[in-house]
Order: C-alpha cells, then structure tokens, then sequence
C-alpha cells in the first residue's frame, strides 16, 4: 500500500513539483468500538482503581491522626449517650448552657457512664432563672470534650469577656500509635 506520491506526477517532467503528500489519515482505520466491550472496559477500571484507593494508605493516611471536631448540640445535659458514638478526638463544643452545678452534674454523667470523654469547660453560663439548683443556662457556654488529657491554658481575654462564656483556650495531649 503506498501512502506518499509525488504531486505533479501526471505534469510533464519540466513542470514535475518535488513535494509528497500524505493522505490523511495516516493511521489505519479501526471499526468502532462495541458498546458492551467499553462498558465492560470502564466497569473493570473502576473496580481497579477502587480496590488499589481503598487497599493502600500512604504517608499520613497509614497512620491518622484523632479526630478533631466542632459541634453545637444545644444543651450537652443528657446527652452523653449520644456522645459515646462519637469516635476518640477532640471536640469544641458551642451552647453548652451548662450553669456552674450543670458543669459538675454533666462531669458525673461522663464519669457514671464509664465515658472515655473528660470535659474541660469556660465560664458557666448564666441561669435562665433565678434559683440556686439551676443546672439549665442560657444559651451560652463553651467547652473542649476530649478523649485525651486536656485543660485550660492562660489566656489574655478580660475577666469580662470571660465570664460570657463564649471564649476558651484548651491544650489537649494526644499520642499516635505507629
């Protein structure tokens, strides 16, 4: 099979121009593919590159580090069930309403459920009302939930800006085991 001529063949040899030129296209022609031969193609790179991704972890991701979390549960009283789900991290905590004895009542709870969670809390929230046995505060209150050691740190905030119970600074310690 001959893919190059020489133009000006059928001119006279005075007149004959050297170039080639090259059909296109050049490469041979395939039929098309056949629906079910790629669909079977693509289902079988799929499941490849599925199986390599979930099978091999590299780097960081062979060991991970904890869990670090944000959550807003709108009141943490009794809810310490539902927080034993939760996988082993550190957790900042926003509306706590946890008064001063809703702080102490919250940390026995931890403690009576056997919690792998210590509670390292700001300022207490205000009562909604005036009694002395409020442990329901107003819609305030911060705290660090941790599974591992964790306490307050110095901070530079006024004892005013404190005492609103929307500001905390927490260390936690953790150790990754590899």
């Amino acid at each position: 099979m001959k893919h190059c001529h020489n133009y000006g063949e059928d001119k006279p040899a005075n007149q004959q121009v050297f170039a080639f030129r090259c059909p296109q296209p050049f490469a041979f022609q395939y039929p098309p593919a056949k629906h079910k031969v790629v669909r079977n193609l693509h289902r079988s790179l799929c499941i490849l590159i599925c199986f390599f991704a979930t099978s091999f972890r590299i780097g960081e991701a062979a060991v991970p580090g904890p869990v670090i979390g944000n959550m807003n549960p709108t009141g943490l009283m009794g809810k310490s069930v539902d927080l034993e789900s939760m996988p082993q991290g550190v957790y900042s905590i926003q509306e706590t309403h946890l008064t001063g004895p809703g702080i102490t009542k919250f940390r026995q709870e931890l403690a009576w459920r056997k919690s792998q969670y210590h509670l390292c809390h700001g300022a207490p929230a205000p009562p909604k009302n005036g009694s002395l046995r409020t442990i329901g505060g107003r819609h305030t209150g911060v705290g660090y939930l941790s599974s591992y050691p964790c306490r307050s740190i110095s901070h530079c905030w006024s004892p005013e800006d404190f005492q609103t119970g929307r500001c905390l600074a927490a260390a936690a310690l953790s150790s990754i085991d590899g």
